[in-house]
Formats: structure tokens, sequence, C-alpha cells
């Protein structure tokens, strides 16, 4: 800081700044005529260079491949590995901007060069910036000289800033006023971009900082006495191994911060805490970053979302740091109820952090609780002996709530049957359900024994129809039989009302013997029709042989999708039906009625292998039909592409007569698939020509449905992924095989590091992959993907 006449001059030495050089591409911008016929280049990139004089002092740093357009956006920060206190005097950017698909090699088509200092006040660069890049053809000499800012450049300047004022509602609105300001401003701003002489303008912003930052070298370190060294020493890799002296360092630090209250993080720090607290949940931190939050804290707790990462600084053996962690925990602003699952993983054990948890879970509603039921019961698993906070909770969420209750009941039956220390557990906490019911609701309890009778019943006849040594129409000609009044298993005929264990908020009274059938399958599952209260009917599938926990998973996820869709107002006619698993190899599945295999509508003669004569033939708004269809095919291509689904082809995809397509089976999710290669996207070429082909506007509007739908579903990112956490320990077969690898490519599929207009634009290009692969010219991958269908 200087001080002149008794003013005070505020600046930072270069010397003094710590942190590395960084850069932000905003985006490029060009003149119209580039575009007059067809844009010159498909796909083009970004490089930045550091040099001082004629030495590079770093490799390159690259932006991601971006389509080029008038204004192709990048919003990217680029980080160099030099500090600004490094930085020599002189030093300066070169920026390429390169053709990443011209033919033979890639090639600069634009490219500037920016000094980092001031040549007079030795002032480092700050904030934004539109550069007029040259051609490396125009011009060779241009680059030797720092760019000056021009009078046109300066007006280009000018706008965007007017432009940005407009954008920010800080100007009045006239409507229309505005259209032909506009007008006017895009004629003003064409005319300062040809005044540059230039056709690219390159819009980036340097880092800012809270007073000026002016170029001061440390000086050179003393000259060290000449040592005589004869042999080399060697040291140990130790590069894997935790290291002690960064456990002690953090020991200290946070010994040494405990009146840190009023400490708040500088710009730099605040970028780097939210860049930390943006990180996927259960993301090991490293011992800087620990640091960083413990320091920061008590400024921290203002941010719900940023508890998990706080916890994971705790020295949880150290009995000091945990008195201060759980001290913190009640300073914090409390978390979203989704938020605390992450809090209920094997990760955090200790009792503190998962009793705050589950005073979280006690604001959600029961329907909150429903959603994720499933993997709250394998968080209880987690549970200490005598330390049940979970349990209590959810069993006295359950008697009250007979829903919840039914599904809490057969969850806990189908993992107490485990041989192991888990199946133990659980045994033990139905134990403790089923005595808490009996004495605060014993006709729950009373209804919930019935249901269970009601599924030994089916597994009883599933036995049975298997060991006839008949064909298949002489079997459903028996099985209906002894479902009349007078049959086998009369009981099932008529019966006092009974909560549906698929779906207890349907009650049955009876079965329909004759709508009884048994499917085509090396399993024969059972087809029941029940007759409900009301006088409806319910059909239901019942499997044996089959584990269904996997699909019971997958159903739950898109049942979870399609409300986090509708919350924002997007209904992607979804149709997630029912799945309950009873056992480890047995369970029941809803059947949508009326619907069918797309394989039996395209073999009909009646509709010509035609989706839309499908659409057409049926009762109702063809046009509501159709987009209907539309929809649901974009609401599953994103959740089937998120979740990895494999093992599609045309007869475990179903249609409804209004439109609703849906997939079916689940045997196979994140990437795994019987068929080699599989496509990436799960759609297949008649689900394009239902839509009226790739041209038609039905189409179009499929694209937008995936990418908001994508966009949305990114946005919910977390919660998905510690679904999936809480599920490692499930022995579902695709996730326990791998556990940790099977959540990183759930995340990886929601591509986190992009704004949503960049993941819009990779959705685009994924939808565009498959779809020109599925009609234009026969590639050997196109083969591949037509036949993934057929198979």
């Amino acid at each position: 800081m200087a001080n002149t006449h008794g003013s005070h001059y505020k600046f930072f030495l270069s010397r003094d700044v710590p942190f590395p050089l960084k850069v932000r591409i905003d985006r490029l911008e060009t003149v119209a005529h580039m575009f007059e016929e067809k844009p010159p280049y498909k796909m083009i990139y970004i490089t930045c260079e550091l040099w001082h004089e004629d030495i590079l002092l770093c490799g390159r740093v690259t932006t991601t491949f971006q389509t080029f357009e008038e204004n192709t956006l990048w919003n990217q920060w680029l980080y160099t590995p030099i500090k600004y206190r490094d930085l020599p005097l002189g030093s300066f950017l070169l920026i390429k901007v390169w053709d990443a698909f011209s033919p033979g090699k890639q090639i600069v088509i634009g490219e500037a060069k920016i000094p980092l200092f001031s040549s007079t006040s030795r002032r480092v660069k700050e904030g934004r910036y539109t550069i007029n890049l040259k051609h490396p053809c125009e011009n060779p000499e241009s680059l030797s000289q720092p760019q000056v800012q021009s009078a046109s450049l300066e007006e280009l300047e000018r706008l965007e800033k007017l432009m940005k004022k407009f954008n920010r509602n800080k100007m009045p609105r006239i409507e229309w006023l505005d259209k032909k300001v506009m007008v006017e401003f895009e004629k003003t701003k064409q005319k300062a971009m040809q005044g540059c002489g230039g056709e690219m303008y390159l819009h980036l912003e340097f880092a800012s900082f809270e007073y000026p930052v002016i170029f001061n070298q440390a000086p050179p370190p003393p000259q060290p006495p000449v040592l005589s060294i004869n042999e080399p020493t060697l040291i140990n890799d130790v590069h894997d191994e935790q290291n002690p002296v960064e456990m002690k360092y953090l020991k200290l630090a946070h010994r040494s911060s405990i009146y840190d209250k009023d400490l708040k993080p500088d710009q730099s720090e605040r970028i780097q805490i939210d860049k930390i607290v943006s990180y996927p949940p259960h993301k090991a931190l490293t011992t800087v970053e620990k640091e960083l939050i413990w320091k920061f804290r008590y400024f921290m707790a203002k941010n719900p979302k940023s508890l998990p990462k706080f916890l994971q600084c705790v020295d949880w053996k150290d009995p000091q740091n945990v008195v201060q962690g759980v001290e913190m925990i009640d300073k914090w602003e409390p978390m979203d109820p989704t938020g605390a699952l992450e809090l209920l993983s094997k990760q955090f054990k200790h009792i503190e952090v998962r009793k705050y948890a589950v005073r979280r879970l006690e604001e959600a509603s029961d329907d909150e609780i429903l959603s994720y039921l499933l993997q709250l019961v394998q968080a209880m698993g987690y549970e200490r002996t005598g330390e049940i906070p979970l349990t209590d909770f959810i069993i006295k969420r359950a008697c009250k709530n007979f829903e919840l209750a039914n599904y809490f009941h057969w969850y806990l039956t189908v993992e107490s049957v485990r041989n192991d220390h888990r199946g133990k557990c659980f045994k033990k906490k139905l134990r403790l359900f089923h005595l808490a019911l009996s004495l605060e609701n014993d006709v729950m309890l009373k209804q919930l024994k019935r249901g269970e009778e009601l599924v030994k019943v089916i597994t009883r006849i599933q036995r049975h129809i298997r060991d006839l040594q008949y064909n298949r129409p002489k079997k459903i000609k028996i099985f209906q039989e002894w479902l009349t009044e007078k049959g086998k298993f009369s009981a099932l005929h008529r019966m006092p009302e009974l909560a549906l264990p698929l779906d207890p908020n349907n009650e049955i009274v009876g079965v329909i013997p004759e709508k009884a059938t048994i499917f085509k399958s090396a399993m024969a599952p059972l087809g029941i029709r029940f007759l409900l209260k009301d006088d409806r009917d319910y059909m239901i599938l019942f499997k044996s042989g089959d584990d269904l926990r996997q699909d019971q998973f997958v159903v739950q996820l898109i049942t979870l999708m399609d409300k986090l869709l509708k919350y924002e107002n997007l209904d992607l006619q979804l149709t997630p039906y029912r799945v309950l698993a009873t056992s480890f190899n047995e369970g029941l599945l809803e059947c949508v009625n009326p619907s069918q295999s797309i394989a039996s509508v395209l073999k009909s003669k009646k509709f010509e292998g035609n989706i839309q004569k499908y659409l057409r033939a049926q009762e109702g708004d063809y046009n509501q039909s159709l987009d209907t269809f539309v929809r649901s095919c974009a609401g599953y291509c994103v959740i089937t592409y998120i979740l990895g689904i494999g093992d599609r082809h045309l007869d475990n995809l179903l249609i409804t007569p209004k439109g609703n397509l849906f997939h079916i089976d689940f045997g196979f999710i994140l990437g795994k698939d019987p068929k080699p290669l599989p496509p990436p996207m799960k759609l297949c070429k008649e689900m394009v020509e239902g839509m009226g082909g790739a041209s038609s506007e039905h189409y179009l509007k499929f694209k937008e449905h995936c990418c908001e739908a994508y966009n949305i579903l990114r946005k919910s990112a977390n919660l998905i992924l510690n679904l999936f956490q809480l599920m490692i320990d499930a022995d579902i077969p695709d996730i326990s095989d791998e556990p940790e690898k099977s959540i990183l490519k759930v995340q990886e599929k929601f591509r986190l590091e992009l704004s949503d207009e960049e993941a819009g634009k990779f959705f685009q290009a994924l939808i565009n992959e498959s779809v020109s692969a599925l009609f234009p010219q026969i590639t050997e991958v196109v083969h591949r993907w037509a036949q993934y269908w057929r198979a």
C-alpha cells in the first residue's frame, strides 16, 4: 500500500498473489457474412499458451469442442499452472482458435496475443475484454505486437455492457420500442465489428481482485553453500500412503482455528469453496480442501448443502475434534430432507450425525418418505445395536400410514432372509416393527399377515402349475378351474376386503377366474386378474424364479424421476408400473392394461408395421395420442440413458392405445448388456418413424423434451447418486459387483461439469448420432445397432 501526501493508494504486489493465472473463455462472435451460405467450420476449440518473449512457460490449456455458430458459447474457465507471483514482466497469453475437423490436420483459424501487464503502469490485466482475432495468414507480423484497444473495439465493449444491463432488467422495458432498438443495436454492433477489420471477436475475462495488482518480482534466494554429495539418497515411494505430516497439519489447523467465527473467505477462496460444495456426494476431499472447509466452517454454515463436506473434515477418532464437529451441526442452516439422505450412508457412522439426519427427515411428508423407503431400509442396516434413530422414526411413521407399513413390511421381509449379519439385523427390526404394530395398530398387523398368506397361496399355485405335464392351453384351463367357487383354491374366488400387497391403495375382494392366464416364458409367470372393492379389476403378474429386486429399484427411480419432471411442469407421460419383490426369487408386477409390445404392433398386418397407423386405429384424439407417444419416447430415452439400461428389444418396449410407450424388464443396468456394442441411446428406428421421421415437427419436439428433461434431472443428480450409494449393500447384482464404479457410471451420465446449455447441446449431439446411424448409409456401426434391436 502506498502513501502519497497523507492519502492511501491500496494495491497488491504480484509477488504476493499465490493464485494461478486463469482466464474465462466466454464466447466467440463472428460477423454475419461468414454464415451467408453455410458455416465455414463444423467444430472448433480454443487453446491458451503462456509465453515470455520466445519462451513457452507452460503447456497449453484447452476448451471443450463446440459447434461453430455466429455466437459460439463456452463460458469456461481455463486454469494455467503458473501463479501470478511467478509471472515475469512481459508475459503474454497466446490464444488460438482451431478448426477441429479440417481435412488432413487441425488448423488455426484465428489467434491473438494478449499482454498480461500494462506497459505503462505494470498493472495486471483484470476483468472483461473483447479481442479481435487475426487469421494467421493475414499479417504474421501483427502478432508480434500486443493488441491495441481501437475505437471500434471500445464501441463493441460499450454495446456489450449495455446489453448485459438490459438483460439484467436494469433498463425500463417498452416492448414496441425494444424491438426497434434491437434491430438498430445489431446494425451498430455489426458496423463496429467491421470497423475493427476482423471477422471473429473473442469475449474473455481475467480474474478480478479487490485492489489493483502491480508487478513486483520477489528477490532471488541466497545462494546455498556448495555441498559435497558422494552418493544419491534413496527415498521410499509413499505417495499411496496417508501422509502423517498432513494428518498432523490438519489436527493443528483444527485446534488453532477454534475461534475463527468471524473469518470470511476472499474471492478466490469463495470460488474454491463453491467448487468443493458442488462436488458429487461422497467424493473424497484432499487435505488442502479439508483445511479450507474447516477454516471457514462458520461462514459455510449458512449453506445447508455444505454440511456433508464439513463432516468429511472432522477427525472422528479425535475426541476434541468430534466435540467441535457435533457442536457445528446444530449451528448449520437446516438441510433439505432429501439432502440428509447422504448422512445416512455407511460413510457417516457417528450417532449424532445420523440423529441429525433423522431430525431432518421428520420434516418430510409420508409421500416423500415412501419415495426413498427402499433406501432408508438399507440405511437401517448401518445402525449400531442400541442406537437406532432411523428405525424408530420409520416404525413410528409406518404405524400411522398403512401404505408405508405395507412396503416397509415387505422390504424388511425380503432382507431378513439374507444369510449374513445384515439379514440378522433386518430380522430383528421386522420383529420390532410387528411388536409396535401389535401394541398400536393390531388391525394393520392382521392386514399385513393376510397379505403374506395371499402371496403364499399364489406361490403354491405356481408350483402346482409347473408340476403339471400338459401344454400351456391345458394348464391355463386347469388354472382357471382352480380359482372358481368350487375349485382347488376357492379361497381366492371371494374373500373379505384385503389391501393388495403390490398396491395397498386398492382393496381386492376376489379374482376373475376366466381372465387368469399363464404367460409364455420358461418360468411360466401367472397372470391373475383381481376384482376390486369398487368393481374395477386389477391385473397382476406373479413371477417365480426371477430376482425382481433390481426391477423394483429401477421402477422406483423411474417413479421418482417422473415426480421430479412433473414438479418442473414437464409431464412426459411415463408409465411407472408397480413392482414388489416378495423374496429373493419371487415377486408381483402390475400389468398395464391394455398394452402390447411394439414387436406385436409391427407384426400386425392391420397396422402394416407402422406405429402411426396403430395410433390412428385407436379410439380418442389421434393428435393427443401422438403427442403422448412423443413425450413418453423422450422420457424413457433420457432415463434409460442415465441408468444405462441394457438388453432392449422390441418385445420389452410396450405401448398403450393412448400412445404411452414404456419399457419393461430391467435385468441389465449401468451399461451392462448381454449383446455386444449396444448403442448409447436406446432409440430405435421404429420409434422415430412413429413420430413422423427425423425431419418431422414431432421429432423436433421430441428432441426439445429430451434436452429439457435431461437438464431437469441433472439438477437432482445428487439425490439420485445418494439413492444409488445407499443401495451398494443391497445385493443387487449390477450394483454390488463393483459398487464404486457403478455410482461413477451414473455420475458420468449426468455430465455435471457442463452448463445447462452445454448439456443440452451434448444430448442433442447424442440423439443426432443415434438417429443418423439408424437411417442413412449402412455402415458397420449402423448394422450393429440395427441388429441390436432385432436380437
